[in-house]
């Protein structure tokens, strides 16, 4: 059974999501949705998945496990030298 549900963009081209739209897609307040256009035209809207930020997780990782610092290699005398075996 297909559900409808309309809304009204404004002229700042916004809309407010439906209750009824909300509720299916258990959507809270801040959270994104994502629109899917598919071949035919039709627009999908699903609820976005977080996407996490690898700078946080990595400041996350080192406040819990320390400095990722290494020291630097050695990479012996030749590395700078312009002569090669």
């Amino acid at each position: 059974m297909e559900r409808e549900s309309v809304s009204t963009i404004t002229t700042k081209n916004q809309t407010t999501v439906p209750k009824q739209v909300r509720e299916t897609l258990s959507l809270e307040p801040g959270d994104k949705i994502r629109y899917l256009i598919d071949a035919n035209g039709l627009v999908h809207i699903v609820k976005a998945e977080p996407v996490s930020n690898m700078w946080q997780t990595a400041y996350a990782q080192e406040k819990k496990y320390g400095s990722f610092d290494t020291a630097e290699p050695n990479w012996g005398a030749d590395i700078e030298s312009e002569e090669f075996d």
